[in-house]
C-alpha cells in the first residue's frame, strides 16, 4: 500500500480463497493497515474489495462513530511506532490482532480531530506544492545549463574548424 487510497493490488484473492478462507468484505472509506512484513502500511478502501491475512481492516464501530473520526485514526496510526510491538516470526516482522487491540491510540475530542487532520492536510497541500515548484525549478536549471554548455561551446554556431579533437586516452 502506497497510496493514501487503494482501488488494486498486484495481487489478487481468488473466488475460491474467499469461499474457503470465509473472507470478510471490506467496504469502501474503510481504514487498511499491513501488520505482517510491512508493518503500518495505511490506506482507505477505495472501493469495497476483500483482504488478505496480512491485512487489518478498521472498521469503526458504531458506539464511536460521534467520537472517532476514521482519518484521525489514518494519522494517528502514522504517529504510533508500531514497529516496537512487532514479533519477529519466520519472514520478517509481524503484529498480532491481540497486540494491535492493546495499542493506546490518543483521543482527543471530534472538534480537535477535525483540527488535527485539516493542519495535516494543509501542510501536506503545502509540502505537494512545494515538491511540484521543486521539480519545475530543477528542469528550468538542467533547461539553463544545456543553454549555458550549448552558448560556452558553439555561441550559436558550429564549432571552430581549427579545433583539434582527441580521445580521452591519457
Amino acid at each position: 500500500m502506497t497510496d493514501r487510497v487503494v482501488t488494486s493490488s498486484k495481487e489478487c484473492i481468488t473466488d475460491a480463497a474467499i469461499v474457503d478462507n470465509h473472507a470478510r468484505l471490506v467496504k469502501k472509506g474503510t481504514l487498511l493497515m499491513s501488520f505482517k512484513l510491512t508493518i503500518g502500511k495505511l490506506a482507505f478502501a477505495g472501493k469495497d474489495l476483500f483482504t488478505n491475512e496480512a491485512i487489518a481492516a478498521f472498521t469503526i464501530k458504531e458506539q464511536y462513530k460521534d467520537s472517532l473520526l476514521s482519518e484521525f485514526l489514518y494519522w494517528a496510526l502514522h504517529a504510533i511506532p508500531l514497529e516496537k510491538d512487532a514479533t519477529l516470526a519466520v519472514k520478517g516482522k509481524t503484529l498480532n490482532k491481540k497486540k494491535m487491540a492493546v495499542i493506546p491510540i490518543p483521543l482527543p475530542d471530534i472538534v480537535e480531530q477535525r483540527r488535527i487532520v485539516a493542519r495535516i492536510e494543509a501542510l501536506l497541500a503545502e509540502v505537494r506544492e512545494m515538491r511540484k515548484l521543486h521539480d519545475e525549478i530543477t528542469a528550468d536549471a538542467n533547461k539553463l545549463m544545456d543553454a549555458v554548455r550549448s552558448e560556452a561551446f558553439y555561441r550559436g554556431k558550429p564549432l571552430p574548424a581549427e579545433w583539434e579533437y582527441r580521445s580521452l586516452e591519457v
